[in-house]
């Protein structure tokens, strides 16, 4: 153990380091599909109001988009929401290294997992905001703090993301309960902020034509829906990617090439802190609940189960531990956190240098073709629109989605059918070229690595085709593109 003043200035060395970190990792990352596309919507709102009309069909609590609306009357920069996701995680590392109880090699190697340095960090999403309301909630779960701060605390965490409001409402129940035991008030205060919570979930019910309505309708007990959630065990507590696959995001070893003995590995270390935690019934019970409904919603959901969702299954162990748990108890559960730091460590380092080296999206490069080749004043036609986000974003400018028949930049969920087939795609083309001009076709996949001479014949005779370009081997699989003009001749 560090004496005081020389452990001050080592969390001061750290955090200064790990803000450097995701500097270098925002400017060598491209943002994808879901960070460019609330960035889009704060951008395209003209008010606050507008802002929550156009985020109705997104699902989650929405400060994030409420940040971004701000910065976006400032800059249309993606940049700079990357800037904010990374002064929000330096805070966390700040806050985090000040109040674990971990011994400070072991908060290093956590800071240095795959969470940490590289999911949260690099990547701009609202979970920076949903790790800081987490960890000023558990820092102000131990001690006496004063009530307030951890009443506003509680508030925040509610209102970053569904999987802060669910933990949210366990913290509030379980004092609620509490405090029938003790004489007081405050179960009168966690019974106002449970019904707030209840106003919450009921804001954000998404509406009835949003397509995944339409997506996934497996019944409750289907073996996908049961894999899907089982897999998260292994992506939350194992994130080791698969390098058999060429880095892409989102893979896992355990999962994807060890299958089913990857899920039950990853089934035995979820299970593992259950045991480090019997002794401190409370912490038991809060972390099996909370874990529980995490699990339980993202198995009722339509939403395919990616590392970003299943890391609130660790996070809660590491919290729990490093905030709540007693010295003894931590102490013993010391040689598990060696091993899981470990993993995560390594699959940190493995995801921000094949970022660094590599193109996580291709939406950047195409946008910089089209400026490069003076081609972004033609009309630019993209399928499938979930991947043009990226590219208006880069671009500063709409394009034209196939699926939504117009002009856009972000996603609109209510879009039906949400992938256009062959015929569609054509019908959309020939309404928009007009006689002697040409226009940019952007489509994300190969029409299924077919022939596109073959699977896009048009009725005019006139309209001819021919391949530009294309960008491959992005690390998000569905950000790959291939890129056409598409132009009318004289017969």
């Amino acid at each position: 153990m560090l004496p005081p003043d020389r452990n001050r200035y080592f969390i001061y060395i750290i955090t200064a380091c790990y803000f450097i970190v995701g500097l270098i990792g925002i400017s060598n990352h491209e943002v994808w599909l879901d960070e460019a596309h609330h960035f889009l919507i704060a951008k395209e709102s003209t008010s606050l109001s507008d802002l929550f009309e156009r985020i109705k069909y997104e699902g989650h609590p929405q400060l994030w988009s409420i940040l971004l609306f701000f910065i976006t009357r400032f800059t249309d920069s993606v940049f700079y929401m990357q800037l904010l996701n990374v002064f929000i995680m330096t805070s966390v590392c700040f806050l985090f290294l000040k109040n674990s109880r971990f011994p400070i090699f072991l908060n290093v190697m956590i800071l240095c997992g795959y969470f940490f340095i590289y999911e949260y960090l690099v990547i701009s999403r609202s979970y920076s905001l949903l790790m800081l309301a987490l960890t000023l909630s558990f820092i102000h779960l131990t001690g006496n703090p004063k009530a307030w701060k951890l009443y506003a605390a509680l508030l925040f965490l509610s209102l970053t993301h569904i999987f802060g409001l669910i933990i949210c409402t366990v913290i509030c129940v379980l004092f609620f309960l509490n405090q029938f035991e003790k004489p007081g008030s405050k179960k009168y205060f966690f019974g106002l902020l449970i019904i707030i919570n209840g106003i919450v979930v009921w804001s954000i019910k998404i509406p009835a034509d949003h397509f995944l309505y339409h997506y996934d309708t497996d019944s409750i007990i289907s073996y996908r829906r049961l894999s899907k959630t089982a897999s998260m065990f292994a992506k939350g507590f194992l994130p080791l990617p698969d390098i058999t696959d060429r880095l892409k995001w989102n893979s896992n070893f355990f999962t994807n090439t060890l299958k089913l003995p990857g899920i039950i590995a990853g089934l035995f270390a979820f299970l593992i802190p259950l045991y480090f935690f019997r002794k401190e019934r409370k912490l038991l019970l809060f972390y099996f609940i909370s874990t529980s409904l995490n699990l339980w919603f993202m198995h009722i959901s339509p939403v395919i189960v990616g590392a970003r969702y299943s890391g609130i299954l660790f996070i809660l162990f590491i919290y729990t531990s490093s905030f709540l748990l007693t010295k003894n108890s931590c102490r013993g559960a010391s040689w598990y956190l060696i091993i899981i730091c470990t993993v995560h460590t390594i699959s940190g380092f493995i995801m921000y240098t094949a970022d660094i080296r590599n193109n996580f999206s291709n939406s950047k490069r195409v946008a910089s073709y089209i400026e490069e080749k003076h081609l972004q004043n033609k009309t630019i036609i993209v399928s499938n629109f979930s991947a043009a986000p990226g590219i208006s974003c880069y671009l500063h400018k709409k394009v034209y989605y196939a699926e939504q028949h117009g002009p856009g930049s972000y996603c609109k969920w209510n879009t039906w059918p949400f992938l256009l087939n062959n015929d569609q795609l054509r019908d959309e083309i020939e309404k928009q070229l007009a006689p002697n001009d040409t226009l940019v076709l952007v489509l994300n996949q190969y029409y299924f690595h077919t022939d596109l001479h073959d699977t896009l014949v048009f009725k005019d005779p006139r309209i001819q085709f021919q391949k530009i370009t294309s960008f491959n081997e992005a690390m998000v699989n569905n950000e790959n593109y291939f890129l056409f003009y598409v132009f009318s001749i004289k017969l």
